[in-house]
């Protein structure tokens, strides 16, 4: 009986510490993600470039530069699911009347560099009408605040 007892209380110490740590790794890679990033586009300079902004309090927002001005694109909340997806809920649409973004969730993948300097985000978006579809994939680069 008290070789029982204590292979349970192992095994329940060792399934709260790898709960404990999974949290914790989840943590880490959400602040990872916090800040601006950016992406520019050398090999087609007519593509302008643009910004996306994670926040600690879980939302985003796009921001693009164009040649008329800056416009921020679309805004919403983010929650990362593993260490490569994370969903977007988009609730705000500034531009882009071809892509069907308002209210909608997208499952994204994303890949931090070791140094934490670069981001690859990657996903699927559908138009308005359905037909059409758009396999998106940049590299960002993370913007160095001065403190």
């Amino acid at each position: 009986m008290k070789l029982f007892f204590t292979g349970t209380c192992v095994f329940l110490s060792a399934i709260f510490l790898l709960s404990f740590k999974s949290d914790q790794q989840l943590t880490a890679t959400k602040s990872d993600l916090i800040g601006f990033w950016i992406f520019e586009n050398p090999t087609d300079p007519n593509m302008s470039s643009h910004m996306k902004v994670f926040s600690k309090d879980g939302s985003f927002y796009n921001v693009s530069f164009e040649k008329t001005g800056t416009i921020m694109t679309h805004k919403g909340t983010y929650k990362i699911l593993d260490e490569s997806h994370y969903k977007e809920k988009v609730t705000d649409v500034q531009f882009n009347n071809f892509w069907d973004l308002k209210n909608k969730e997208f499952i994204n993948n994303y890949e931090l560099s070791k140094d934490k300097q670069w981001l690859k985000l990657s996903g699927v978006v559908f138009s308005k009408n359905g037909t059409d579809s758009l396999k998106w994939s940049h590299k960002y680069r993370k913007v160095q605040i001065p403190e």
